[in-house]
């Protein structure tokens, strides 16, 4: 981690010692924090995180980011749950708020689409406002949503008459967009059980965008959406994340070859 301009390097760091040490770090400033950790352990350190940030009080909320080896191994494709835990992290690390992600170290070599690609798939409505409908079903199957008959799941939707559905990751529930022409008349949550409403809201923004996807332009990773001079950086048992890497990378040329 660092102080001030310098890095400082604190180590060994052992067991749940780590995760106390990392959470009060993180209670102690107001940088962004980015936890590297090896793949085996980055989720358990996260749980930690999570739970002591929780009883220390703090209002920031970790978020964990799965790797994707999809991303590497062209025969492989993620499945929906992990496109989705993906698609949140994603969210909140284009959003205003403080970030504070733990994640393998493998995700650091993963091409994805940056910032900016992913802020041009969010998608606003208000009740009253206008909605260009064939933009807006466009603009899903591009970004690899499934139509169907009747919302299920996450990255579904379907169109009736004056009614769409979309269920995007970021948000608990699929929302309900009732038209009256090009006029937003309604925009409510509903239940995927019982197919009714359970929530009217006035406005809502989702964001389109899927890591399920093979993206053509994949020129970015998850360190760019951090602002090097506001990020904290935490290397979670540093001669470990070197083992995991040289592991990697021979992985890799024998997968390639």
């Amino acid at each position: 981690f660092k102080q001030g301009n310098r890095n400082i390097i604190a180590e060994p760091v052992f067991g749940c010692f780590a995760g106390m040490l990392y959470s009060l770090l993180t209670l102690k400033t107001k940088d962004d924090i980015l936890v590297i950790a090896s793949p085996e352990r980055a989720y358990g350190l996260y749980l930690e995180i999570q739970s002591l940030l929780e009883v220390f009080g703090c209002s920031d909320k970790p978020l964990y980011y799965p790797e994707d080896d999809s991303l590497i191994y062209s025969m492989l494709k993620p499945s929906d749950g992990l496109s989705a835990e993906r698609a949140v992290v994603y969210r909140q690390l284009v959003s205003e708020k403080r970030k504070i992600v733990i994640a393998g170290m493998n995700t650091l070599a993963e091409k994805i689409p940056g910032p900016d690609i992913i802020k041009e798939n969010f998608f606003k409505a208000a009740a009253g406002s206008h909605l260009d409908a064939e933009k807006l079903m466009s603009c899903l199957v591009s970004n690899g949503y499934e139509r169907t008959a009747r919302v299920e799941q996450v990255f579904e939707f379907s169109s009736r008459g004056s009614i769409i559905d979309v269920f995007t990751p970021d948000h608990d529930y699929p929302v309900r967009i009732e038209l009256s022409g090009d006029t937003v008349e309604s925009l409510r949550f509903f239940s995927t059980d019982t197919n009714t409403s359970n929530k009217k809201i006035d406005k809502i923004s989702l964001m389109l965008f899927s890591p399920r996807l093979k993206h053509t332009r994949p020129g970015s990773s998850i360190d760019a959406f951090f602002d090097t001079k506001k990020t904290t950086v935490i290397l979670d048992d540093f001669d470990a994340l070197k083992k995991e890497a040289y592991g990697r990378m021979d992985k890799i040329s024998r997968y390639s070859g």
